[in-house]
């Protein structure tokens, strides 16, 4: 432990008994409930012995004074999952929504795990670390204490003895964080930084258009009863929700998928309905008939179902969605998104521009009922339920360029950086007839489609099923040759595919400092450009030679040189995309959220400046080619 921090840990619940609410709603709108109440309250300042505080007064006073005294003297706030319990110190020093103490005063155990590709639980961490044990019936006594719809002092007084554990509890998570703390660290400076960030970014939230959220969720399920009834009329079972029943009626039309989930039968549809008629052109493609491929379209459009309903459950009552950024939560680094899932949002348009946008939100709001769209018309309407002005700004091909900057072709490098289309000269190199765009624009987009596929896909050693799933056309034949055509002309590829995966049994060393290096206790550690490292734990070779890994979150991964690679390339993006947003946050701009390799700002401003700030190269990136596109919009879209 430190002695320049103050460990603290709350208890709450819900008066009202919903042990739920937190999971289906986020922790912002939870502490915002009148029935919000903190049971306990653990802490500890430094080496001192750990206190357990009872009591609402108690709680709050002692909350008045750990605040004031890490303000007074500079030490940290530390806790695991910060997130959590600084909006509930928050809330109990009587904070309004939208006002949160600020979280550059506080630390957490939580992300900095993350970072280090271990367990994010604390009792995970308390097992890595050789803390304290946490209590085995600690999640019978939160039940107990956190979700019964009794007043608490009537659940103390009648078990008086699973209180006392429950205070035991506590002690025992603040004593574990202590200990954790003084074996974790930031990575980088800009890590604590950002992750700082992250909170103000979740804290300010974005404006959420409620109206039209309860009306597109109106609309969305009267169009999911038209789909099943077209569903019926196409197939004739009685039940389309039936996968026995649409699967024999799938045979009885040739068409034979392994499965019937989301996933597997987007793979037969045309990567874009513009590119359907040149699709069909292609010499060995042999297209599904027109009803199968309708019955696809309806299967794969219904997850949009519910989710303007999950917006309204994750708004807080000032208008405003917070709490949907999770920092770090991949291997790579990368944020999550939980609730209404804003990484998660289709790419599908519902207009150009702002004012075709506009017109489809307000259709659907002047009359929910009775506007008759599809699922699949509606997929692009989630956009819109966030209400801006907005600015938003996307690094372009950004993984496409950090594969062939970390490879060292500086011919691909050179081409990205005159503007050329490298997914067109992707497809030339592949051996594939360009033809001209103005002459033949859905042509054009297909086979530049085929060069990007090969370009991401083909890149991290990707075969005929996963580069079918991005969009390749052909035969399981035909797109072999295409990947290997891709390899041939892009050979330092492979060969950084053949060093990373060497680097599982012995150090290595590559260009722009990346390395594979031994860590502890049988991990390997890939070393990135910006000095992180990615932590693959419990590295070993199976009998049949291939590498597998104890996955941070359990399970078992398989390792090889193109998983290795796709990883690179993502963390590498992802470090690219905390610089851009911690350059965009000294300028003073106000980051409300990022979606990928996309930063939505608010407000309208100048494009061309802030294009300029997100590729401003931090000094590990030398050479890099970065660049990005921006534009403007008053409710979140798709350029």
């Amino acid at each position: 432990m430190s002695i320049d921090s103050i460990y603290l840990d709350y208890e709450t619940r819900l008066r009202g008994g919903d042990d739920r609410y937190l999971q289906d709603h986020g922790p912002y709108l939870y502490t915002e409930r009148p029935d919000f109440e903190v049971t306990l309250l653990a802490c500890r300042v430094g080496a001192g012995a750990t206190h357990v505080v009872e009591g609402a007064d108690a709680i709050r006073r002692v909350t008045w004074f750990l605040i004031d005294y890490a303000a007074r003297t500079g030490r940290k706030l530390v806790a695991h999952n910060a997130s959590f319990d600084r909006l509930v110190a928050s809330r109990v020093l009587g904070m309004p929504t939208g006002e949160y103490l600020d979280p550059a005063g506080w630390d957490d155990t939580l992300p900095r795990a993350r970072l280090a590709s271990l367990p994010g639980s604390l009792a995970g961490l308390a097992e890595a670390f050789g803390a304290p044990a946490k209590l085995d019936e600690g999640k019978d006594l939160i039940r107990m204490f956190g979700s019964a719809d009794t007043p608490l002092e009537e659940i103390i007084a009648a078990h008086p003895v699973e209180w006392a554990r429950f205070i035991e509890y506590a002690r025992r998570d603040v004593d574990a964080l202590a200990h954790i703390d003084a074996q974790l660290f930031w990575p980088r400076p800009e890590e604590r930084r950002m992750w700082v960030l992250d909170q103000q970014i979740n804290d300010r939230g974005i404006e959420v258009d409620r109206d039209y959220c309860r009306a597109a969720d109106t609309t969305a399920r009267s169009a999911q009863q038209r789909d099943r009834d077209r569903l019926i009329e196409i197939t004739g079972v009685d039940n389309p929700n039936s996968v026995p029943q649409v699967k024999v009626w799938f045979e009885s039309r040739g068409f034979r998928p392994p499965n019937l989930q989301r996933e597997t039968l987007a793979r037969h549809l045309p990567a874009d309905l513009e590119q359907a008629e040149w699709l069909k052109g292609h010499k060995d493609r042999k297209d599904l008939p027109d009803d199968v491929l309708e019955v696809i379209r309806i299967k794969t459009a219904g997850g949009v179902v519910g989710r303007w309903k999950k917006l309204l459950d994750w708004t807080c009552s000032d208008g405003r969605i917070r709490g949907a950024y999770v920092f770090a939560t991949a291997h790579t680094g990368r944020w999550s998104s939980r609730g209404a899932q804003l990484h998660n949002m289709s790419r599908d348009s519902v207009g150009d521009t702002d004012a075709e946008v506009e017109a489809f939100v307000q259709r659907i709001v002047d009359d929910p009922d009775g506007v008759e769209l599809s699922l699949r018309d509606m997929r692009g309407g989630l956009r819109p339920a966030l209400v801006g002005p907005f600015t938003v700004v996307d690094f372009s091909a950004i993984e496409a360029r950090v594969l062939a900057w970390l490879t060292g072709e500086d011919d691909i490098c050179e081409l990205f950086e005159a503007g050329e289309d490298v997914y067109v000269d992707a497809a030339r190199k592949i051996g594939l007839d360009v033809p001209d765009k103005a002459g033949d624009p859905a042509g054009y987009k297909a086979v530049r489609g085929q060069g990007k596929v090969m370009t991401l896909a083909a890149g991290y050693g990707g075969g005929p099923a996963t580069l079918r799933a991005q969009g390749a056309v052909g035969t399981d034949a035909e797109i072999k040759a295409l990947a290997k055509a891709w390899k041939q002309a892009r050979r330092p590829v492979t060969r950084l595919w053949r060093d990373l995966e060497r680097g599982l049994s012995c150090r290595v060393r590559r260009l722009r400092g990346v390395a594979m290096v031994r860590g502890d206790a049988r991990s390997r550690e890939l070393v990135l450009p910006s000095g992180r490292t990615l932590r693959y734990a419990r590295v070993r070779e199976t009998g049949t030679g291939d590498y597998i890994y104890d996955k941070p979150h359990g399970g078992i991964g398989k390792l090889w040189g193109g998983t290795l690679t796709n990883n690179l390339c993502q963390a590498v993006a992802r470090d690219l995309l905390v610089e851009a947003l911690l350059r965009l946050d000294d300028a003073g701009y106000t980051v409300v959220g990022h979606v990928h390799d996309e930063v939505i700002l608010e407000g309208h401003h100048d494009v061309d400046l802030i294009v300029k700030t997100m590729c401003q190269l931090p000094r590990w990136a030398a050479g890099l080619p970065l660049a990005a596109e921006g534009y403007h919009c008053n409710r979140y879209r798709k350029d």
